[in-house]
């Protein structure tokens, strides 16, 4: 019980150590990935899911704050929600960070970022109206079949130790 790397014992090594969601939100990530390093037996697999600076609606996100309206790019990081993004990476920059750390790339692919199913819900945890919330959802449902055209705001590196 509690948090990564102290609340393992001193000789605990693992095969697999995966950050779902989680490597953007820890402001140290150098330690992070220090104490994946020291924790992976000899060839272990680091993998790691997390949001995409080249995606789509980060980009767009950025376009409008540029233009002046923020909200969506503080929308984007999470801002005054209980666990904010501290990092926005792509596979570029990731992996020359990951690799830095004693790790080789192995696999890099994006994920579907938006589904159909659970979206209303993803879309109100934000806040906001039930009206502006309901459009919202609307106008991206109509949206999706456009949206695969374009980069995801997803993506998973798989790492192997060296």
């Amino acid at each position: 019980l509690g948090f990564f790397p102290d609340a393992l014992g001193a000789d605990e090594r693992f095969d697999v150590i995966v950050f779902n969601d989680v490597i953007e939100h820890i402001p140290p990530i150098r330690a992070a990935l220090q104490a994946c390093h020291e924790r992976l037996n000899p060839g272990g697999i680091l993998i790691l899911n997390l949001p995409n600076s080249r995606g789509l609606f980060y980009r767009l996100s950025k376009v409008f704050a540029a233009l002046g309206l923020r909200g969506p790019f503080e929308r984007m990081w999470q801002k005054d929600m209980p666990s904010p993004h501290v990092h926005y990476f792509n596979p570029a920059n990731l992996t020359k960070l990951v690799e830095g750390m004693g790790f080789e790339l192995r696999f890099s692919s994006e994920l579907e970022a938006i589904m159909a199913d659970g979206l209303y819900e993803r879309i109100a945890y934000a806040g906001g109206s039930a009206l502006k919330n309901r459009l919202q959802y609307l106008a991206i449902l109509c949206a999706l079949p456009v949206l695969k055209l374009f980069p995801s705001d997803i993506i998973v590196c798989i790492y192997r130790k060296r």
